[in-house]
């Protein structure tokens, strides 16, 4: 079995966090994938779901393109999963209702044999309620029998949240043509029935916690009757096929590795002129290689990434330094440069880059400790913010800094001029590489032109807040080996800068 256990979540940002801790990441380890699904919340659903996944080995969080209901949202995980090659997906709300560590029951039912699809009851023999609402209990067993007696079918549960559904017994054609809302779940079992499909019921613990209004229950007891009558008595009960475009998965993009960037480039003019015969990303700081502080530095920080460097094409053939950065981090990927460029976006720009995911672009001669690093990546990458910055307390105007409006906004940089306190560690994240890779190309057209005296990192976000973007600024401790004077003073003191 190959399992994927997905989880649609609306404005379920407080019930989530339970959600996972009862799957637990260990246990979680023996799927597929975990895929949280959100479907346009606006508590910070995927915010929540992204800062957890750093803890996670295989959850991914994804957003509907656009709110498409509960049944809207099974048709994007069938099409996903399907996608993936996944055999089977456990369908658990993310409201904390159903108790998710019996998840694992469903999938260990279906591994013994016998009926691969597995339907989660609340009110089959040996079910468990806590807290349900008498009224909704009547409710479901009426429409339960009135549906069994019309399919012939002993049917406990027409639609709890937590099932599990071999894909196999699975059509696109039905599912596509089945509604978006709640009764999804009737058509769907309908339809499992009208081709014969075997399938089994097993009891599961469901607490209520948050009571729905009575309306809203015979709304959807209503439209359940008009389901079965259409069902029993027309020959095609359903709508027109859906396009299955109408259902694509947008991704957050933080689950997917991020892409972090090196610039290595310069050659390390101020180094060679002292008694360093190493490559400046190769000079040893700590025990280890300069360039392994940086990624050391995001590691635990809790950011994982396939990590580029671009380094000069000399320095491969006259040190062998792409070689021994591979021989130091195996899955680093090198780019070589046949000529300098004119700055590190220059610098950024050679690297092979998909514009949707995000990036993360770090200078190789520094190192951090920001213990809040991760969560504003993950609140930047769920869509609030296309930018963020690095900083540290200083006015000392070699660096670069921020300035930033009453609500920590950045409204803009400036190189080796000190228009605040925010000075710039050398750490950027940008949402979307495309955006950095239009803004970078605009910064480098200003350098050639004589308007700014180099393309730096720094400047593109000046760029991209002029096109109305978003930037905002994480604070951390900043440890610098640049030059030989700031390697010098680390190796004496051990201490950051500042």
């Amino acid at each position: 079995m190959k399992t994927i256990i997905a989880i649609p979540a609306y404005n379920c940002a407080p019930q989530l966090p339970r959600v996972l801790a009862a799957l637990d990441a260990g246990r979680a380890a023996s799927v597929q994938e975990v895929w949280v699904v959100d479907n346009g919340s606006t508590d910070g659903t995927a915010e929540v779901a992204v800062e957890h996944a750093a803890n996670w080995g295989n959850l991914r969080v994804f957003r509907n393109r656009r709110n498409v209901n509960l049944g809207g949202t099974y048709k994007t995980v069938f099409l996903k999963a399907r996608e993936a090659r996944a055999t089977h997906v456990v369908i658990l709300h993310g409201d904390d209702q159903a108790r998710a560590e019996e998840a694992y029951d469903l999938i260990a039912y279906a591994a013994a044999g016998g009926p691969q699809t597995v339907l989660g009851s609340r009110f089959g023999r040996g079910s468990r309620l806590h807290g349900y609402d008498l009224k909704r209990i009547f409710g479901n067993r009426v429409l339960n029998a009135i549906y069994s007696v019309c399919t012939f079918r002993a049917l406990t549960d027409l639609g709890s949240g937590l099932n599990l559904f071999a894909l196999a017994d699975l059509d696109p054609r039905s599912y596509l043509r089945f509604g978006d809302r709640l009764s999804f779940n009737y058509e769907l079992i309908l339809d499992l029935i009208r081709r014969r499909v075997d399938f089994r019921y097993e009891p599961i613990t469901w607490r209520e916690e948050d009571q729905v209004s009575n309306a809203r229950n015979v709304r959807v007891f209503s439209e359940g009757l008009g389901i079965l009558a259409r069902w029993r008595f027309r020959h095609d009960p359903w709508g027109p096929v859906a396009p299955a475009s109408d259902y694509e998965l947008g991704s957050t993009g933080m689950t997917e590795p991020l892409q972090i960037v090196l610039p290595m480039a310069e050659l390390g003019q101020r180094f060679r002129a002292t008694s360093e015969t190493q490559p400046k990303p190769l000079i040893e700081v700590d025990g280890g290689p300069m360039f392994r502080k940086a990624l050391d530095s995001l590691t635990a920080a809790g950011i994982r990434g396939d990590v580029t460097a671009i380094i000069r094409a000399e320095l491969q053939r006259d040190h062998g330094l792409g070689t021994a950065l591979r021989a130091a981090s195996p899955d680093l990927r090198v780019v070589e440069l046949a000529a300098p460029t004119g700055g590190a976006a220059e610098t950024v720009l050679a690297a092979p880059l998909d514009p949707e995911r995000p990036l993360l672009i770090m200078d190789c001669d520094i190192a951090f400790e920001s213990p809040g690093y991760a969560s504003e990546l993950a609140r930047a990458t769920a869509g609030g913010a296309d930018g963020v910055l690095l900083s540290f307390p200083s006015s000392d105007p070699r660096y670069s800094f921020a300035a930033t409006d009453d609500n920590g906004r950045v409204v803009r940089t400036a190189e080796k001029v000190a228009i605040s306190r925010n000075a710039l560690m050398g750490v950027y994240f940008f949402r979307r590489a495309g955006e950095f890779q239009e803004c970078a190309r605009e910064v480098v057209e200003a350098a050639q032109a004589g308007d700014v005296t180099e393309s730096y990192l720094s400047l593109v976000y000046n760029r991209m807040l002029s096109r109305g973007s978003t930037v905002r600024l994480a604070r951390g401790t900043f440890y610098c080996f640049g030059t030989p004077e700031e390697l010098a003073s680390y190796r004496e003191t051990g201490l950051p800068v500042g």
